[in-house]
Formats: C-alpha cells, sequence, structure tokens
C-alpha cells in the first residue's frame, strides 16, 4: 500500500514538472553591450588630436591681416669711437633703417656732475637732475649734427647716453645707447721736477 503511494506521488510531481511553464521562454534574453577596450582607446585618442589640432589652426575671421612693421633702428655714423668724447663740441649723424630724419634727440642718463659752479665740489648725479635739463632734441637739417657737452661734467668720468630719432612722417626709432668717457684734456698740466739751475751770465748796470 505504501509503494503505492509512493508510487502515486511520484507520478504527481512528474505530470507537474512536464506541464510548469519555462520561465527562460517567456522573457527574451537581454544583450549586454560589450565594449573593446582597445578600439575605444584608439577613437578617444583621435578625438583629443583631432580637437588639438582644430585648436591650434587659426581661425579666419574674413578680416584681412596686417603686416608687422619692424620698429626703426639707429646705425651710429659720428663719433666713430663712441668709447670717449674728446672735444666739448663733437659731431653726432645716425642712419635710420627707413625714413629720413626729422630731428635727433640725446638724453644723458647718468654720470657724476657739478651742477652748482660756486660749489665745485658739490658732486651729484645727472639723473637727479629734470630731464628738461639733461635731455635735448637736435632738427635734423644736415646729415652731421653739433652736440656740446653741458657745463658741470668731469672729465675723465664715464656717463650713460642715449640717442633715438624722430622721423619726417612722425615715427620714432629705437633708443641707441652708449657709455663714452670724458676725455677733454682739461686736468692741470704735470711738472716734472728737475735740478735747481743757476743763471751766470753777465749783468751789466748803467
Amino acid at each position: 500500500m505504501r509503494r503505492l503511494l509512493l508510487l502515486m506521488a511520484l507520478s504527481l510531481l512528474i505530470i507537474s514538472c512536464a506541464t510548469s511553464p519555462d520561465a527562460s521562454e517567456d522573457e527574451p534574453d537581454q544583450i549586454v553591450p560589450t565594449e573593446d577596450l582597445g578600439t575605444s582607446g584608439e577613437s578617444s585618442a583621435e578625438d583629443t588630436s583631432d580637437t588639438a589640432a582644430a585648436a591650434d589652426e587659426p581661425v579666419d575671421s574674413g578680416e584681412p591681416v596686417s603686416p608687422v612693421i619692424e620698429p626703426v633702428t639707429l646705425t651710429l655714423i659720428n663719433p666713430s669711437d663712441p668709447t670717449t668724447i674728446t672735444r666739448s663740441r663733437f659731431l653726432l649723424s645716425v642712419l635710420p633703417s627707413r625714413g629720413e630724419l626729422g630731428s635727433v634727440e640725446v638724453e644723458l642718463l647718468s654720470g657724476p656732475i657739478a651742477a652748482d659752479p660756486t660749489r665745485p665740489f658739490a658732486v651729484s648725479d645727472v639723473s637727479a637732475l629734470d630731464r628738461e635739463r639733461r635731455a635735448i632734441s637736435i632738427p635734423a637739417s644736415r646729415d652731421a649734427l653739433q652736440v656740446t657737452v653741458p657745463t658741470g661734467l668731469i672729465d675723465g668720468e664715464e656717463y650713460e647716453i642715449r640717442i633715438r630719432a624722430t622721423l619726417t612722417d612722425g615715427e620714432v626709432s629705437e633708443w641707441v645707447n652708449l657709455s663714452p668717457r670724458l676725455d677733454l684734456d682739461l686736468r692741470a698740466p704735470v711738472v716734472q721736477a728737475g735740478p735747481p739751475t743757476i743763471d751766470v751770465s753777465p749783468h751789466v748796470t748803467i
């Protein structure tokens, strides 16, 4: 009897498993997209390089680009030796890289000066003076200009000078800097010491 009951229960279990619906058949399989790491890395690098290349390219605004104008430079012709000034009045001539000279500006930047003639030992620096007192503008009426050494400069000292030009069209050149030494030979002559001499020529008194 027990065996019969067991057989019946086993038969019912088999029938119920055979007739139960399959859950996997009702729900479709979900496809999970996979990413190719190698391909994505290459495409990302290409996108980055394309973006950088686009940033480097100039943007065409449609407006004409004005040419770059080089500044005017000067070539010093006179004095021929810019390291030494040997005269109280000397010739100054410059040649601009383009254009025609309108005027030449000379500015004394630094160096000792005895500004007060009543106090020759009261020496100060040129830079302490107003610019109007240490700068001059000379019209370029001829090729060579005469420049006078200002009073109060000390012979044998070195001075800082700069020069620039203004062209006839108003354009201003770059500065030319000089560091000449003033050598006007204004120092007292050196007397050579020697043995005393006696005048032995005859002296006649009438």
